[in-house]
């Protein structure tokens, strides 16, 4: 077996902890323990008896991931199914993830010490931790799941109104409006800047899941068709959005590749198309 091994002091993890409260604390929505959010509740610690899914819920002011616990009947077929995998060895690369991008949802087992994290197009990461005194590891293998997918996704989808989002579908925007946790908000309906919001965000390539987080502002999109889309931005400059867990960056096509390292496409741009919106970026990665 292929074991990707990765030792966290004790020193480490208890900065990561602090940080991880830190963000916590900053959002109000996640003071909540529990949290009614379509046609389920969600909480911010998995049961450690059961299995349940984390996943990030499209909700203003929330940096924080969620867990949807799903009924008995579902756990005993979701159980069936993730013994059934065949796992086998792969290398977790940057190529793995070019190839196999992320789902939005992972499924989560406390008792083991084991996640499975969807991927798009039927396939599945399987992750094993291992805990020892002065270190952390995790051993990794891999596995095709059609039939996980195919009875997990409708479940989500239907309870949560959760499931993958083509960007590529954000074509014909009537309509968009920027929503900041502080209650500032402004619509704009000015078709040359609309159509500047569709070409970033329809060509937005995926990304793993960046440093900084998003939550603190909202955009809401109205396609022609009537379909009402929200997008999380983040909160400092960079050209990141998420939808339902899964991150995207919005530089545009002719920009990507010859840009510098440490260079970014800023969303000052985005937000200089809300004029009455007073927007101070945080510094989450001073270059200096």
């Amino acid at each position: 077996m292929t074991h990707q091994k990765n030792a966290v002091s004790y020193a480490a993890k208890g900065i990561l902890l602090v940080l991880v409260v830190l963000l916590a604390l900053a959002s109000s929505v996640a003071f909540a323990e529990n949290i009614a959010y379509e046609g389920g509740t969600l909480t911010l610690e998995p049961p450690q008896d059961q299995l349940s899914i984390r996943l990030t819920p499209q909700l203003l002011g929330l940096w924080d991931e969620y867990y949807y616990t799903p009924d008995a009947t579902v756990q005993s077929e979701l159980r069936t199914l993730l013994d059934g995998l065949n796992l086998v060895n792969y290398t977790i690369d940057a190529k793995f993830w070019q190839e196999h991008p992320e789902a939005g949802y992972t499924i989560v087992d406390p008792v083991n010490q084991v996640e499975w994290m969807m991927l798009v197009g039927d396939h599945v990461l399987f992750t094993q931790y291992e805990l020892k005194e002065d270190a952390a590891y995790m051993h990794r293998r891999y596995a095709e799941c059609p039939e996980l997918t195919l009875f997990l996704s409708p479940i989500l989808e239907s309870t949560l109104q959760y499931a993958f989002f083509d960007v590529t579908t954000l074509t014909g925007i009537t309509s968009a409006t920027l929503t900041l946790t502080d209650g500032q908000t402004e619509t704009l309906t000015e078709p040359s800047q609309l159509y500047q919001l569709e070409y970033w965000f329809s060509n937005a390539q995926y990304m793993r899941a960046p440093s900084c987080p998003t939550g603190d502002g909202m955009l809401t999109l109205t396609t022609g068709t009537g379909e009402v889309v929200a997008l999380l931005l983040t909160v400092d400059r960079c050209p990141y959005f998420s939808i339902n867990g899964i991150y995207y960056d919005y530089t545009p096509i002719e920009l990507r590749g010859s840009m510098g390292e440490g260079e970014i496409y800023p969303n000052d741009y985005l937000f200089s198309f809300f004029p009455t919106i007073n927007f101070t970026p945080v510094d989450l990665h001073p270059l200096h």
